[in-house]
């Protein structure tokens, strides 16, 4: 049986964050891919409505995240 880890997202105030830092999360989807060294794909919970949302981590080029179901912003 496959495991899958999935990481809660938290409520975020987007007013002060560049809006071209903020990437939107996509359905889930299979992958048989391996994560770099500096990026990684996650699995988030969007905490609005409880979507779950695959992201590319990466704090030096995203800084938060629009569900794909909702929009709602969100940081993880």
């Amino acid at each position: 049986m496959a495991e899958g880890k999935v990481t809660f997202g938290r409520q975020a105030d987007k007013s002060n964050i560049d809006a071209a830092k903020i990437a939107k999360g996509k359905k889930p989807e299979a992958r048989a891919d391996v994560e770099g060294q500096y990026r990684s794909w996650k699995y988030v919970t969007c905490p609005y409505c409880w979507s779950v949302n695959e992201v590319v981590v990466d704090t030096n080029q995203w800084l938060g995240y629009y569900c794909w179901n909702c929009s709602e912003y969100f940081e993880a």
